[in-house]
């Protein structure tokens, strides 16, 4: 079980008569009782100790197995993030060998990153750190208890770019980006959404665009199109230039 002592969860629990407990240096109750899960099986194959096998790794061997791992098991493009992440992480902890990590180096890491990015970009950093503490405690590796703090992030900045802006920027553009930028002013999508359309996601008799794909079900839409946007797509169909015969391909 885990109960809340001050600020983080605390584990406690018994295997064969021999009591387990102590801090899962968490805020969060799901993350704790992961972190308390991950304990019992570490404790049921280690039942002499709770520090995993007797490997000692450095950080950067450590997180290369972390990576492995992940091109497996998590969508490419966290898999991806987890790679951007690598390199900066990989450069702060370098050979230092995780069961000696702890929340002070966590920190250091916060206030020299800080410096870098905005909060956005290092709580992406923050995240990828946890998932892989968490990762070690699932593969028994002997890493080091540490708390990982998210930074509040602000509502961040947003610009609208202005008619004279567009003008311009469509006068230096050539004719192909410029029918694509017309497409993602009218209907909002993102470069890589209107990028990633297929033929039978675009409707001209309905005048619709879909996006299928999306973390959320917001981003799962159905855009109307405007005359700007169905003039634009009518146009590239006819041509050839949106879909190669009756397949439909990416731009």
């Amino acid at each position: 079980m885990i109960v809340k002592r001050g600020e983080y969860y605390h584990y406690q629990f018994q295997i064969n008569g021999k009591r387990y407990r102590g801090s899962t240096n968490s805020t969060n109750k799901a993350e704790a009782l992961r972190l308390e899960a991950a304990k019992r099986i570490q404790c049921l194959r280690n039942p002499e100790g709770s520090n995993g096998p007797s490997e000692q790794l450095e950080f950067n061997v450590a997180f290369d197995r972390f990576l492995s791992w992940a091109s497996r098991h998590v969508k490419p493009r966290t898999h991806q993030r987890y790679g951007v992440s690598a390199k900066r992480l990989s450069a702060h902890f370098g050979v230092a060998r995780i069961e000696r990590m702890n929340t002070q180096a966590v920190e250091d890491f916060k206030s020299i990153r800080a410096g870098e990015c905005s909060s956005a970009g290092l709580n992406r950093d923050l995240a990828c750190l946890r998932t892989f503490r968490n990762w070690c405690v699932r593969m028994s590796y002997p890493i080091g208890q540490f708390h990982v703090q998210l930074l509040p992030e602000g509502p961040g900045s947003m610009r609208i770019v202005s008619y004279e802006e567009e003008r311009i920027y469509m006068g230096h553009a050539d004719p192909l980006l410029r029918d694509a930028v017309t497409i993602i002013v009218e209907t909002g999508m993102r470069p890589g959404e209107l990028f990633g359309a297929h033929g039978e996601h675009v409707n001209l008799d309905n005048r619709y665009i879909s996006v299928p794909i999306g973390k959320t079900r917001f981003a799962r839409r159905t855009i109307p199109l405007t005359s700007r946007a169905y003039a634009v797509l009518a146009r590239l169909w006819r041509s050839g230039k949106l879909f190669d015969g009756l397949a439909p391909t990416k731009w």
